[in-house]
């Protein structure tokens, strides 16, 4: 992985990239990285320039982000480093093009402080997009299908023992091209390699209900560890999130067995059910891409949690 070197003028001249307001970052500052400086490509690439501890990046003023104590260089970072490395290495075999990979790792006076990412140009996330109304329900379903089928190549991998997880996978870190409506993950050093430890970035949906069962693993400070189950988990959870247009980890296992059953009366896919049950359960969880075809304007407008609230308050579910 090449190495940019950046002098205190180079850093003190960088342009801060104007992050959507519904992305969650809590773990750097991102800049545009300009030509002019040594070992860049010619695209044009933004550089993450990360906080010495952002476990705590909330209680931080802006000032202070900005000091050069706050840059995240402790041996806690090695993970995400050996993550951003990896990607690097394994970006022609992992040939997945929805996966931005990082290009450089970034140093200032001798430590790594951040990384290089390509930009991507007329893009909006994810989030925004499941969150607009305007926006027509079957146009999200094809987004969300994207998605899915991103997560049958990354499972296709481990097929030629590259284990790859995303861990941190949430509408906010996922972008869509305006021209072509293609998905691009981002913000993949919240990734794994491995199994065997939670990463100092801890995902943006912890639901702690996952902790009664056998297949999701917690660390001490209930970070979930990656894993298969961690990511169908939240790719359900953000199919789920859509169709009920709300917070649907809020609901009790009980609360979303009703639900469940109420969508099952408008008629959706019964394997499509069966998956989403899945996720409070020592069963593996399935992708249920295969089954979002056939979803109809009318059963996803249905499957609101106002008009669900609306019919059970009626007694007509």
């Amino acid at each position: 992985m090449q190495t940019i070197k950046l002098s205190k003028r180079q850093l003190d001249n960088l342009v801060r990239y104007n992050v959507p307001s519904e992305v969650t970052n809590t773990e750097g500052i991102i800049y545009y990285l300009k030509t002019g400086i040594k070992k860049i490509d010619k695209e044009d690439l933004l550089f993450k320039k990360l906080y010495v501890n952002h476990d705590y990046a909330d209680e931080l003023s802006d000032e202070e982000r900005k000091e050069d104590d706050y840059i995240y260089h402790s041996s806690s970072m090695s993970n995400k480093f050996y993550t951003i490395s990896r990607l690097n290495d394994f970006q022609r075999s992992m040939n997945i093009e929805e996966l931005v990979i990082p290009r450089h790792q970034v140093t200032f006076k001798g430590d790594v402080i951040g990384f290089t990412v390509p930009e991507i140009k007329e893009s909006r996330s994810l989030q925004s997009i499941l969150e607009d109304s305007k926006v027509s329900s079957l146009e999200k379903v094809d987004y969300l299908k994207q998605v899915g089928e991103t997560l049958k190549k990354i499972n296709h991998l481990r097929l030629y023992d590259i284990n790859f997880y995303i861990h941190d996978l949430h509408e906010g870190n996922i972008l869509v091209t305006n021209r072509d409506k293609k998905i691009h993950f981002v913000d993949l050093d919240s990734a794994s390699f491995s199994t065997e430890h939670a990463l100092p970035s801890k995902p943006l949906i912890v639901d702690k209900k996952l902790k009664n069962y056998s297949k999701y693993k917690f660390n001490r400070v209930d970070i979930p560890y990656p894993g298969v189950n961690q990511d169908l988990y939240s790719y359900i959870i953000m199919i789920l999130k859509t169709l009920y247009n709300g917070d649907i980890t809020k609901l009790s296992k009980e609360e979303l067995d009703e639900y469940l059953a109420y969508l099952s009366s408008l008629g959706f896919n019964q394997d499509l059910l069966w998956s989403f049950s899945l996720i409070y359960s020592d069963t593996p969880n399935v992708n249920p891409v295969d089954y979002l075809d056939g979803l109809s304007i009318s059963q996803i407008a249905q499957s609101s949690n106002i008009v669900f609230k609306v019919k059970k308050e009626k007694k007509l579910i």
